[in-house]
């Protein structure tokens, strides 16, 4: 996990990702006003963003992928 900016996408660190940690006190991170981002490429996790603002259809996107694969 690594501390995100407030209201923000960008890493609160000065290493940015380089910074994750797998036991971080995340909730603290939390209280203090910061979010908290996920490392994937070093969690090997996948994640699929569904943009659905301004009219965006990304949940049909989604079902059409669904089909695919």
């Amino acid at each position: 996990m690594v501390k995100i900016k407030p209201n923000d996408k960008k890493p609160a660190t000065r290493h940015g990702l380089n910074d994750a940690v797998k036991n971080a006190d995340y909730q603290s991170w939390i209280r203090q006003g910061f979010n908290v981002g996920i490392a994937m490429r070093q969690s090997n996790l996948i994640a699929i963003d569904v943009d659905i603002a301004k009219g965006k259809q990304g949940f049909k996107d989604l079902a059409e992928l669904k089909a695919i694969y």
